[in-house]
């Protein structure tokens, strides 16, 4: 009977989600481990989940026996029932360490302005996306972060992407990819003007003037680049992993301790130009009107209800599981990590057997 029950089925409602959790888990410790470790002048470390392969086997082995004698001959009756069965379970984990060219296009090298439209085109806020993923767009420098060299930010910048939101959320912002002859992939982005409203057209005539594009016109391509070459193009200057997580690190709390001891460096915060009636933020500043917040806390003790939390330096780091802002922010992190890995790693295979 033992022989005819599939066990193998049964396992992938379990093992699938199970693995997955597990992988998203760590992935989400590691990046924040490594946005600390950038916090205190430490070199980040990423290494990938290359394959999981979960072995399983099952041995049975019966006996069932029963001996009857001849009333006419000496002796006693006998019977036997006996099992013997073995489960092993071998999942074996693959790693990866990224290094080498791996390490440059995945993690030094900005994201394709193209990626990031994919996602526009799949309803993330195109507000809080490009606040978190854009150097700039048509000249027009966001805010690095805290405690970052030219810490300066155009103030038209943030009224551009909130004026694309609003374009968004009419659906007036339309996205056309396509591949050339030689094959080149070229992105347009357009604007549904037909569609809009007296007040609506208005915002998007603001948007074409601060970004210095030809009013006539209601397709633009993207190309990536700090300045635009003519007024039919957006040039957007998108971010690599690296800077996005320098960015981020601006924002963890490190113990007074640490500082006082010189393990991590103290910021000089710079004031960046704001709007009218704009509050200017700070390190510690979780302002939801600010398109880029984030809030990473420290303590002695694990948290006990954390989105992500890592030991480091003898203190505990974690992210509040209530912190829309700062998960949306690494969300987003997940997202550029994932949009930039380009083919195998070139490291060598890390292969540990958990059993």
């Amino acid at each position: 009977m033992c022989s005819c029950a599939h066990r193998g089925p049964a396992t992938v409602v379990q093992d699938r989600f199970d693995y997955a959790t597990a992988i998203a888990d760590s992935a989400k410790a590691q990046a924040l481990l490594n946005v600390v470790k950038l916090r205190y002048s430490d070199w980040p470390v990423f290494l990938e989940v290359q394959q999981v392969v979960a072995g399983y086997s099952w041995e049975h082995l019966g006996k069932v026996g029963l001996l009857a004698n001849s009333p006419l001959v000496a002796g006693e009756d006998v019977a036997e029932l006996g099992y013997v069965g073995r489960y092993v379970e071998r999942p074996t984990i693959s790693y990866v360490p990224m290094g080498g060219t791996e390490f440059v296009k995945s993690v030094l090298t900005p994201a394709r302005p193209d990626m990031l439209l994919f996602l526009v085109e799949s309803g993330f806020p195109v507000d809080r996306l490009f606040g978190i993923m854009l150097d700039g767009i048509n000249g027009r420098p966001n805010r690095p972060g805290p405690g970052l060299a030219n810490d300066r930010s155009d103030h038209d910048f943030n009224r551009i992407l909130r004026l694309l939101r609003r374009l968004q959320l009419t659906n007036a912002l339309s996205l056309k990819f396509s591949r050339g002859a030689g094959g080149q992939f070229t992105v347009m982005l357009g604007f549904r003007s037909h569609l809009l409203d007296p007040e609506t057209l208005g915002e998007l005539d603001a948007v074409k003037r601060l970004l210095g594009l030809d009013p006539n016109l209601d397709r633009f391509e993207v190309i990536y680049d700090s300045l635009s070459p003519d007024s039919r193009i957006i040039a957007m200057q998108t971010r690599s992993v690296l800077k996005l997580m320098a960015a981020i690190a601006a924002f963890v709390d490190v113990p007074q301790e640490d500082l006082d001891a010189g393990r991590a460096a103290r910021l000089a915060v710079n004031r960046p130009v704001v709007s009218e009636g704009e509050v200017p933020r700070t390190p510690n500043d979780t302002t939801e009107d600010a398109l880029f917040s984030v809030r990473i806390h420290s303590g002695d003790t694990k948290p006990e209800d954390a989105f992500t939390a890592v030991r480091y330096a003898d203190h505990w780091f974690w992210i509040e599981n209530t912190d829309v802002p700062t998960k949306r922010v690494f969300m987003y992190l997940s997202f550029l990590l994932s949009v930039t890995k380009s083919g195998e790693g070139t490291g060598p295979d890390l292969v540990i057997t958990t059993n």
